[in-house]
Parts: structure tokens; C-alpha cells; sequence
């Protein structure tokens, strides 16, 4: 049980009263209507510590939740000052009466404390029991009724009260917030083994009064895939509404396990491990590690339940569909456009299938296009063996545009955006179109390094 902050949810909304006579003739009055309200005359100790009735029906105005739960509480009235104002509202002097209690609610049954004498004002809280109420109690009191009698003629008794607010609804100190009813329920077998990660955290759907109860019914728990109830049609338990930890076994039979979906999945990943070369290293070992989960249920046989196997299957498709293929290999790529840099355009008669081969490079493919990769060194290579260097008296063949390096693809979609073309087809002109190109490469070793490094 938490001790809320105390005062929190206290309310006054006013005080009844009644005058009793010997002739059972009663008359009501509310002492607010003479300016009074006895709770300006009411306090309580806690811990050595007085703290009136008016600041504890305040929200945040006290905080006990640092006070031990097991302090003793006492009440004080200030009968003097009572009396005074009494008499100024033209009422009677008054004394408390050993009538007077207070209650709080355990479950759906209220608790009793009747107020005892001890000094000067001074009433202990007392249960049947004789036993005292202590702050741990009193952080749930739900109804305060006091009785203040006085005999002044002889004949007849005036008694002023609060009153019970389950019934009337009158007067109300409560530190109870609404709370959910809370427990824990642990599936066990016929040996009363606890069957392993087999448990479940109940949180009721409504709010209710703390200490009351709800029953909840084992067959209507949420069970894991594998397990049913085995107890009495009529098996629950009574969660009392905030409290925490309360736990409970429940009686559960183990249906027969099916592996057949695990055992496709793990012989899928198996295969897919065959080539675990071509996968990044970071993937390869979770799958690793979900294959191994899958392998020792397996081992386990009948006695993994259902649900841990449909976890492993789900954690392994998801390992399997997480792996991803490393770069491909643009070594011999490099090669093929270092070499093509080395060249100069205006040295041969038609320079044009060259840039054309060197614009067909896409980068960032993955290990699965390595023949493309390879194709795309091999156009530029050929492209190069067939260049014909020009004569001195043959006819110039106009050239193509300066070349541009392959730009990388940043959408890893594969595709490459030629360069816009802003040169002419003099020799200054090529030559500077194959400094770009020199950039280029220089870039694209840089970054293959950096695939290489990232990939060990």
C-alpha cells in the first residue's frame, strides 16, 4: 500500500446536524449556516507533528509521503474554541462524545476507529482491537463522524455530527485517489513449476476505490499460445484496487508443440549462411544468434511451449530479412578510368565510344551486380583498344564533347546524371576535361576505400 500525498483529494462541503429529545423528536441543523464548521477546530497529529483538519482537506497543502507509514495518529478538538463559537451562534456548549469514530475502507468493508480519550483535547484512534491507528491507515479514511453532546438541562441532548459519505455524501476525507487494480499471474504446471517465460501483468480496464475489489476470472486470461487453463470453471482471484505486487499462480496445460514453420525458417537461414561472404558482418551475426535461439528449442522438443517457438520463427525471418549485400568490387573500374584519364582526346580521330563507356559507370551497386561492375571496366578498356590515333594530313573528325568523370548515385537507384556540357573541341579544352576526370577517379577510390573499410 503507497501513501499518497495526504490532503489531496479532502473536501468539505458541510456539516449536518441533529437535536435528539427523550420524545424521539429530532430537528436538523448545519452549524455552517451560524458560521461555523468544526473542522476549524479539528487536527491531527502525525509523527509529533499537528496538522489541521483544513490544510489536510487542502490539495497540496501537506505532504506526508516522507513520514514512516507507521506512525501512530492521533486527534485533537479544540473544544474551548468550539464552545466559543457556539455560543456566539447562540447554540449550546458541547463535548465530545465517545460515539464519535472514524472509518476506512478495506476492500468493500469499512474499518472502524472510535476516538479515546487520552489528555487534554487529545483522542487516540483505536480500532476493536485497541489498536491505534497509524498513518498507513489514516492515508485512507473515508468517513470522520463526530459527536459533540452536551446535557445542559438535564432532560434532552443536542448532538452536532459529520456525517458517513458512502451514505450522505455530506463531508469527505479521503487521500484514496481512483486506482486500477494491479497484479502479476504466473502460469504454472501439474508440479507446480513455473513455466518458463509464461507470465502476465494484469491492469484492470476501470478505475475504482482504493481497497475495494475486482474478481478476475483465470479462464478469461490472456493466455500464451500453447498453454489453457486447467483449474475450476469458477477459478479467479480478488485484486484489490491499488495495491501492487500481488501475485498469483495459475494452473495451466501444455498443448503439443508444432516446429514444422521454425524448421523451414531455420533451414532458409542456414542456406542463406552458406554464403555469408556476400552479406555485412553486423547482420550475419544477429542472424547467427537468432539461428542459434531456433536450434536449441528445437533440441528442446515438447518441452518449448508454442509461443517461444512463433517468437524464434518471427525473430529469425526477421534477421533473414534484415541482411544486407556488401559493395560490389570497382577495382578493375578504377583501372579503366585511371587509364582513360592518361589520354588525350584530341591525340585520336574519334575519342567518342571512350566518353560514352566512361558514362555508362554507375556506382554504389552491391556484390549481386558484380558482372555488371565488371562489364562496365571492360566496355572502356575495349573502347580504348579501339582508339586510331589521327595522321598529320587526315581530315579532323569533329570530337565529342569534353568527357566527365561518372557522377556517384546518392538515390541508390543505380542511375548516373552525365555532367552538363560546358567545353569546346580544342586540345586546352580536352585536357581540361581530363583533369575533371582525374577529380573524378580520385573521388570514386576515395569513397570505394571507405566501402572497403566500413565493410571489415
Amino acid at each position: 500500500m503507497k501513501l499518497k500525498k495526504l490532503g489531496k483529494v479532502f473536501f468539505v462541503c458541510g456539516l449536518l446536524l441533529g437535536m435528539h429529545t427523550p420524545a424521539v423528536m429530532a430537528k436538523n441543523y448545519n452549524i455552517a449556516d451560524y458560521g461555523v464548521s468544526y473542522h476549524d477546530y479539528v487536527s491531527f497529529v502525525v509523527a509529533g507533528k499537528e496538522y489541521e483538519m483544513r490544510d489536510l482537506m487542502e490539495a497540496g497543502k501537506v505532504d506526508l509521503s516522507g513520514v514512516d507509514r507507521s506512525a501512530e495518529v492521533t486527534m485533537q478538538v479544540d473544544i474551548d474554541g468550539l464552545n466559543q463559537a457556539l455560543k456566539d451562534a447562540g447554540k449550546k456548549p458541547q463535548a465530545v462524545h465517545q460515539d464519535s469514530y472514524i472509518s476506512r475502507y478495506e476492500s468493500s468493508k469499512p474499518t472502524v476507529y472510535h476516538l479515546d480519550l487520552i489528555g487534554d483535547d487529545t483522542y487516540a484512534i483505536v480500532d476493536e482491537d485497541n489498536e491505534q491507528m497509524t498513518l498507513e491507515e489514516f492515508a485512507y479514511v473515508s468517513t470522520v463522524l463526530l459527536y459533540l453532546d452536551t446535557a445542559w438541562d438535564g432532560t434532552s441532548v443536542n448532538r452536532y455530527y459529520g456525517i458517513d459519505t458512502k451514505t450522505a455524501g455530506i463531508f469527505h476525507i479521503n487521500v484514496a485517489e481512483k486506482k486500477y487494480a494491479n497484479a502479476r499471474f504466473h502460469f504454472v504446471d501439474a508440479q507446480n513449476s513455473k513455466v518458463e517465460y509464461a507470465s502476465y501483468a494484469y491492469t484492470s480496464k476501470e478505475m475504482g476505490e482504493h481497497g475495494t475489489t475486482t474478481l478476475v476470472k483465470y479462464k478469461d486470461l490472456p493466455m500464451p499460445e500453447g498453454l489453457v487453463y486447467a483449474g475450476p470453471e469458477d477459478g479467479g482471484a480478488y485484486i484489490t484496487y491499488g495495491y501492487k505486487g500481488v501475485e498469483h499462480d495459475v494452473l495451466v496445460i501444455k498443448e503439443e508443440t508444432d516446429f514444422s514453420a521454425l524448421q523451414e525458417s531455420v533451414k532458409e537461414a542456414e542456406a542463406l549462411l552458406q554464403n555469408a561472404q556476400i552479406y555485412e558482418e553486423d547482420g550475419v551475426k544477429k542472424l547467427q544468434s537468432a539461428l542459434l535461439t531456433a536450434q536449441i528449442l528445437l533440441e528442446k522438443g515438447q518441452a518449448a511451449i508454442q509461443f517461444e517457438v512463433n517468437d524464434a520463427k518471427d525473430a529469425l525471418d526477421l534477421a533473414m530479412d534484415a541482411l544486407v549485400y556488401v559493395k560490389a568490387d570497382y577495382t578493375k573500374v578504377n583501372a579503366a578510368l585511371e587509364k582513360a584519364m592518361a589520354l588525350d582526346p584530341s591525340d585520336y580521330q574519334d575519342f567518342s565510344a571512350v566518353k560514352e563507356a566512361i558514362d555508362k559507370v554507375i556506382f554504389d551497386l552491391d556484390i549481386t551486380k558484380q558482372k555488371q561492375v565488371d562489364a562496365m571496366a571492360e566496355a572502356i578498356f575495349h573502347a580504348i583498344d579501339q582508339l586510331k590515333e589521327k595522321e598529320d594530313d587526315a581530315q579532323i573528325v569533329p570530337q565529342p564533347s569534353p568527357i566527365t568523370p561518372p557522377q556517384q548515385n546518392t538515390s541508390n537507384q543505380g542511375a548516373i546524371t552525365p555532367a552538363p556540357n560546358t567545353g569546346d573541341t580544342t586540345s586546352a579544352g580536352m585536357y581540361l576535361a581530363f583533369m575533371m576526370v582525374s577529380a573524378g577517379m580520385a573521388g570514386a577510390l576515395y569513397v570505394k576505400r571507405a566501402w572497403e573499410k566500413k565493410a571489415k
